[in-house]
C-alpha cells in the first residue's frame, strides 16, 4: 500500500453514518479533524447497506473508509478490502476483529462514571435501567453493578425488552422504598423513568433521581424536570477515527486494536440536583434554593421552610450538604447559565438577568471563580465540540 503525505489527494468515504442521532456526533467529531485537512476528498452515504457499500466502492474509488454500519455482510466485505478502514462505535463480532481498527466508547466506564456520581450525591438504593439485547447498555450496566458492588451497595436492575415494561416500571417505583436513585443506559429511557416517576406521584430529584446517557441536549430538554447525563465521548469517537486514519495513511499507525474512548462528563440537570438526607426540613430548603433562586429569594423564606433560626439554618445546612446557603445558589445560577451559553444563543446581559444576576460583569466574575473559566471561552469550548 503506497505510503501518502499530507499533500497527496485522500479520498476518504463514510459509510452507514446517518447525520442524525449518535452518528450526527460521530461526525462532528470526524468534522472537526477533517476540516484541517485539505486534500481530504469526503464521500458520505448514510445507508449502511452492503448494495450501498458497492456502489460507493465502484463510483468514488475512496483510498479509505470510516464505517459505522453494523451490517454483517458490510463487515465481512470490508474485511476482505485492501485498504485502510475504521470501525466506529460499533462492537464488531466477527472472527477477525482482533485484525481490525476499531474505536467505540468506553461503556463500562460509563456504567462506573454514573454510579460514583449518584453515590456523591448522597443515594443509598440503586436502579439500573437498560436494555438486555443492547450490547451498550450490558457494558453500561455491568461497570454500574461493578462499582457499586466496590463500594458495598446493592443495585436492581430492569429490562426494557420485557413486556409491559413501562407498567412493569411504575410498579416497582411505586414499591421500592425512596430515596432512590436510578441510571438508565440511554437518554430516551431516562425520559421514560421520568415520566414514569411523575406519574406514581414521586417528586423528581428528592424521591427518584435520574440520570441517563448521551446527553442530546435537545432530548434532555424534553422533559420535566430536564435530565441529567454522561457526555459519553461520542464527539472524540470521530476525531479519533479521523486522526487513526490520517496515521493509516502515512503509514505510521500501529498494530490493529480497539481504542475506547473514555466518557467526557457527567452534565447535571434537574433530574439529579439534590444532595440526599433523610432531613426533610434540609430537603426542603435544598430544593427551594435549587427551583427559584434565578426569579430571586430571600433569606427570610428559607428561614420559614426550615422552622429554624437563621444561623441554624446556615450551620446545619453547611454541615449536611457542604456547602453555605449563599455557595449553592451561587451554584444554581452557575448551573443555569451553563445551560443557556449551551444551548441559546442569548447574549451575556440577558442571560445574567435570566439567572439573577444585577449584571453582565458580576455574572462574569462569579462564572469564572466557579467554571474556573469566562461565560465567553466556556460557550465557544463546548459549543466547538
Amino acid at each position: 500500500m503506497p505510503v501518502r503525505t499530507d499533500q497527496t489527494p485522500a479520498r476518504i468515504g463514510l459509510v452507514g453514518m446517518p447525520a442524525m442521532g449518535y452518528a450526527r456526533w460521530i461526525l462532528e467529531g470526524f468534522l472537526s479533524v477533517a476540516d484541517q485537512q485539505p486534500h481530504w476528498v469526503l464521500h458520505h452515504e448514510p445507508d449502511s447497506s452492503l448494495e450501498a457499500l458497492e456502489t460507493m466502492l465502484d463510483r468514488f474509488q475512496p483510498d479509505a473508509l470510516l464505517c459505522e454500519s453494523r451490517n454483517k455482510r458490510v463487515i465481512d466485505r470490508l474485511v476482505q478490502w485492501d485498504k485502510p478502514v475504521v470501525f466506529a462505535a460499533a462492537n464488531i463480532r466477527h472472527p477477525s476483529a482482533d485484525s481490525l481498527y476499531r474505536v467505540r466508547a468506553d461503556n463500562r466506564e460509563v456504567g462506573m462514571m454514573g454510579f460514583h456520581y449518584l453515590r456523591e450525591r448522597g443515594f443509598k438504593r440503586f436502579l439500573f435501567a437498560g436494555y438486555s439485547d443492547q450490547p451498550f447498555s450490558v457494558h453500561r450496566q455491568k461497570g454500574f453493578q461493578q462499582a457499586a458492588e466496590h463500594a458495598g451497595c446493592s443495585v436492581e436492575t430492569l429490562d426494557a425488552c420485557e413486556k409491559n415494561w413501562d407498567n412493569v416500571l411504575r410498579h416497582r417505583l411505586q414499591q421500592n422504598p425512596v430515596p432512590m436513585a436510578v441510571m438508565a443506559a440511554a437518554d430516551d429511557l431516562g425520559i421514560r423513568i421520568i415520566h414514569a416517576g411523575i406519574a406514581s406521584n414521586l417528586s423528581i430529584p428528592e424521591q427518584l433521581a435520574v440520570l441517563g446517557v448521551d446527553n442530546h441536549a435537545m432530548i434532555c430538554r424534553l422533559c420535566h424536570p430536564t435530565l441529567s447525563s454522561i457526555d459519553p465521548g461520542t464527539e472524540r469517537i470521530g476525531e479519533t477515527s479521523a486522526n487513526l486514519l490520517k496515521q493509516l495513511l502515512n503509514g505510521t499507525a500501529e498494530a490493529p486494536s480497539e481504542i475506547r474512548v473514555k466518557p467526557v462528563r457527567t452534565v447535571t440537570r434537574a433530574s439529579t440536583d439534590v444532595l440526599s438526607t433523610d432531613d426533610p426540613n434540609m430537603r426542603r430548603v435544598y430544593a427551594f434554593i435549587r427551583d427559584n433562586t434565578c426569579e430571586g429569594i430571600a433569606f427570610s423564606e428559607l428561614v420559614k421552610l426550615s422552622n429554624m433560626s437563621r444561623r441554624g439554618l446556615e450551620n446545619k445546612y453547611k454541615l449536611t450538604f457542604g456547602m453555605t446557603l449563599g455557595q449553592h445558589m451561587t451554584h444554581v445560577r452557575v448551573a443555569r447559565a451553563r445551560e443557556l451559553l449551551e444551548c441559546t444563543d442569548m447574549v451575556t446581559p440577558d442571560i445574567a438577568a435570566e439567572c439573577g444576576w444585577p449584571s453582565a460583569s458580576h455574572m462574569s466574575v462569579m462564572f469564572k471563580r466557579f467554571a474556573g473559566i469566562s461565560p465567553s471561552a466556556y460557550r465557544k469550548a463546548t459549543r466547538g465540540g
